[in-house]
């Protein structure tokens, strides 16, 4: 910089003079580089003073915001948890089943949950904390009022819990429920909408602070553009010398591309390999032992009648664990490396997917499968799309219909799985590529099957939106040779 001024100031400096004369205007030109940078200095101050006074009130009101929003989300859940509860136990009195409990058990446990978070959020409020506090014992006064003729019911007075199901009562707590609910609402969103405009007032004043000196930028520009040429002409210089740089860089990351696609192959083949192993081992072992442990119960029955009721039915009971630890061992076997897979084919393999997957789920499967001729790592890669959608659907969706096709045309094998389940937004996906290790685990899963399927050559696409249920479509190249 001292530089660029010297030659400045030479450049103007005006001739000698042999008489006096009052100060040059070039002695006032060679400062005005000083008071530019002075002026940039202070631009950018003002700049970055704004900018944080405008986030850290953006930032205040955003944190608000978050809160208002947690306390609504609160106060819903809490009421769709009472809603969900009185639901369950109208299931239970009306069918006597056991599993129409289970939103009901739930329920205690997010609506305390709940309101720990409500009194959280307005414990600086006394009035809305004494609405949460009426929300809390309506809110326990109807479960108490649900669990009370839960046990008449088990109790078998069956004039008791008729007459309190047939009360006033409980509409009446679930009417103030709702009230005092809507009431937390409203209070939540209104608060999230000044706040919403506390921001936007934030971000004006951070807009008219960029505007300002951005203008006075252009103005230091032009003064700044007649000091770029020297340093344009070393740009020329460089230039050649930077894109043999990058096109060195391009190749090397080309290669170790390659080179990391290979070693994910190699990851995939080692893991295939881990997984027939574990497999043969459950087979091979657990399976024994649990078949030695059966035939000795039967050896047992035999040996030790007449038996007991008592001895009966714990034999039994003993036989059914057993039964069922054969049971769960078989489906290891199957999510690991399903024999059905190497030994019958990819379609055979589905169909038993398929049947197994409906005695599991309540949901209506259809399958249209073709008969399609695909290399080992391809069979693998749809096989571990359609098990790994399955798994989704059983745990994600709570879909009633699901649709599994097997084709090949154009040499290509292709698997869709579609279900009418909940579906979700498929930006998600994008953005848990690069999320952490610890994230949610369906993405991932996901996000694995696309690497899986683009290894093998083939492609995966996902098609999804809420409420509108989910299209998964993989495909991969058929073998060169046919059966």
């Amino acid at each position: 910089m001292h530089t660029l001024e010297s030659d400045q100031a030479q450049l103007i400096e005006p001739p000698p003079s042999r008489a006096k004369s009052p100060p040059s205007p070039a002695l006032l030109l060679a400062w005005r580089p000083f008071l530019v940078a002075l002026l940039s200095v202070a631009l950018a101050l003002t700049l970055v003073v704004s900018l944080e006074w405008s986030y850290q009130r953006a930032s205040s009101s955003l944190s608000t915001m978050q809160k208002r929003d947690t306390a609504r989300i609160a106060a819903e859940t809490l009421l769709r948890r009472l809603i969900d509860a009185e639901t369950a136990q109208r299931g239970f009195l009306l069918t006597g089943r056991e599993s129409y409990l289970r939103p009901f058990t739930d329920a205690d446990h997010d609506v305390d949950t709940a309101l720990k978070q409500l009194n959280a959020m307005y414990a600086e409020s006394p009035a809305f904390q004494a609405l949460v506090a009426s929300v809390g014992i309506s809110a326990e006064t109807k479960l108490t009022e649900l669990r009370l003729s839960l046990r008449w019911y088990r109790d078998g007075d069956e004039a008791a819990w008729r007459g309190l199901l047939m009360s006033d009562l409980g509409w009446e707590r679930m009417q103030s429920v709702r009230h005092s609910v809507r009431t937390l609402i409203e209070e939540a969103t209104t608060a999230a909408d000044q706040e919403q405009q506390t921001i936007e007032q934030s971000l004006q004043w951070g807009r008219l602070a960029v505007h300002f000196t951005t203008l006075m930028a252009v103005l230091w520009l032009v003064f700044f553009l007649r000091k770029s040429a020297a340093l344009q002409r070393a740009h020329e210089e460089h230039t050649d010398a930077i894109a043999e740089e990058h096109d060195r860089l391009e190749h090397n990351v080309a290669q170790r591309t390659q080179e990391l696609a290979a070693l994910n192959l190699h990851l995939q083949t080692l893991r295939e390999g881990e997984r027939g192993r574990l497999a043969r081992s459950l087979h091979d072992e657990l399976g024994a032992t649990l078949t030695a442990a059966k035939l000795d119960v039967t050896r047992l029955r035999r040996a030790a009648e007449p038996l007991s009721p008592a001895m009966q039915e714990r034999l039994q009971h003993l036989a059914t664990e057993i039964d069922s630890g054969i049971g769960i061992k078989r489906r290891m076997m199957e999510e690991l490396m399903p024999p059905a897979l190497h030994n019958l084919g990819l379609r055979t393999a589905l169909e038993i997917l398929a049947a197994d997957f409906r005695e599991r789920h309540a949901a209506e499967v259809q399958i249209d499968f073709e008969q399609v001729d695909a290399d080992e790592a391809g069979r693998n890669a749809l096989f571990r799309v359609v098990q790994e959608s399955l798994r989704n659907i059983e745990q994600y969706s709570g879909a009633t219909q699901v649709t599994l096709r097997l084709s090949g045309r154009q040499g290509q094998a292709s698997i869709e799985v579609h279900d009418n389940g909940i579906g979700f937004d498929t930006r998600q996906l994008t953005a848990r590529s690069g999320a952490a290790p610890g994230d949610s685990p369906k993405g991932h899963g996901l996000k694995q099957l696309q690497y899986r399927l683009e290894l093998a050559g083939g492609q995966f696409s996902v098609s999804s939106s809420a409420s509108q249920g989910t299209t998964i479509r993989a495909s991969v190249p058929l073998s060169s040779t046919t059966d």
